[in-house]
């Protein structure tokens, strides 16, 4: 039985993939990725999530923090794997940011859409300024530009056909992807290959 809106809304996640110049040889170093996400549509970022480090540790992580206070609303590994599933981390140029849908403020069903942003800029401390960003994607100076219907995103790709949510799938030899659709849509897929190398690691597919 497919998981009502609540339980979307309350389990689900997302997941922001950025894809770098050149490869870092840290995504947590003195230049950091992060996004700016608008969950009611008014144009202001409500929710900062930064590529970091677990406060103690070497241990890489999407942070999440409100974006008016700075408090901190969520923590996820980077690439949605800890460190016993080598997702190439270091030395890459594709990371990807996850955040659980339920420390984004205001999302319901019937208001689910969120506009976002991906940037990278100088890692300080406080709550980072887009204004100062470096290389930006889906900003319109400061304002959040690119948008997602989180409970009804465009593709939805499963490992295999009827799988789970492909968050993160092994590349084997005869693995499939199912990807749905509404008729006559014309989005394209982005794919993350992880353990490719510098330059090959973010592939768009046009699905016809």
């Amino acid at each position: 039985m497919a998981a009502g809106p609540a339980e979307q809304l309350a389990q689900g996640m997302l997941y922001l993939a950025a894809n770098f110049w050149a490869p870092a040889v840290t995504p947590v170093g003195v230049h950091a990725v992060r996004a700016s996400i608008d969950t009611d549509g008014d144009g202001t970022t409500d929710v900062l999530v930064s590529a970091d480090r677990l406060r103690g540790s070497d241990v890489l992580v999407a942070r999440a923090l409100d974006a008016r206070t700075g408090k901190e609303l969520d923590v996820q590994p980077l690439n949605a794997r800890w460190g016993d599933t080598d997702t190439d981390l270091l030395d890459s140029d594709t990371v990807v940011l996850p955040v659980r849908l339920s420390v984004l403020p205001g999302l319901r069903e019937g208001a689910s859409q969120i506009h976002y942003g991906l940037w990278t800029g100088l890692a300080a401390p406080g709550l980072p300024d887009p204004a100062q960003a470096y290389s930006s994607i889906g900003l319109d100076d400061v304002r959040p530009t690119a948008v997602l219907d989180v409970l009804h995103p465009a593709l939805d790709v499963r490992s295999g056909i009827g799988g789970p949510a492909a968050a993160l799938a092994p590349e084997r030899p005869g693995a499939v992807l199912e990807v749905r659709r509404a008729a006559g849509d014309r989005t394209r897929l982005l794919l993350v290959h992880h353990l490719n190398t510098d330059g090959r690691r973010a592939q768009i597919i046009g699905l016809g």
